[in-house]
């Protein structure tokens, strides 16, 4: 994720890894400790390769909203989505839509989605 991009995204992004792991060091369960430190580095090996600024901009942004959220309400892992049957993305796709914060679960060649993460809406008629 940094050899592509300037000097400032590339500290940025250095940053919110530093940023992860100090909220990580200060988790109080040890499995979710654990958890944070490994999710963080599979993310970040995941897409060191990235070159493009809007897709390292989009990266980061999934960084900065998952940290917010697991710190919010003390939980590191995804929250989940509820998706309502037939919804699509905007390009029309039969892909699951997904919020901003698991962008690395749905790219291509990203990580699949846990099936505790994705819960699908009941039909509503």
């Amino acid at each position: 994720m940094v050899r592509g991009v300037n000097e400032a995204t590339r500290l940025r992004v250095l940053h919110m890894y530093r940023r992860i792991l100090r909220v990580a060091r200060g988790w109080t369960d040890d499995a979710e400790r654990q958890y944070i430190r490994s999710e963080a580095r599979s993310l970040f090996k995941q897409n060191a390769g990235l070159q493009e600024s809007a897709v390292v901009e989009r990266k980061i942004f999934e960084a900065e909203s998952r940290l917010e959220l697991g710190v919010h309400y003390n939980i590191p892992y995804p929250r989940p989505t509820n998706v309502v049957p037939g919804a699509t993305g905007k390009d029309g796709s039969n892909s699951s839509v997904l919020p901003a914060y698991m962008d690395s679960y749905h790219s291509h060649g990203g990580k699949q989605v846990p099936k505790h993460i994705l819960v699908r809406s009941p039909k509503m008629f």
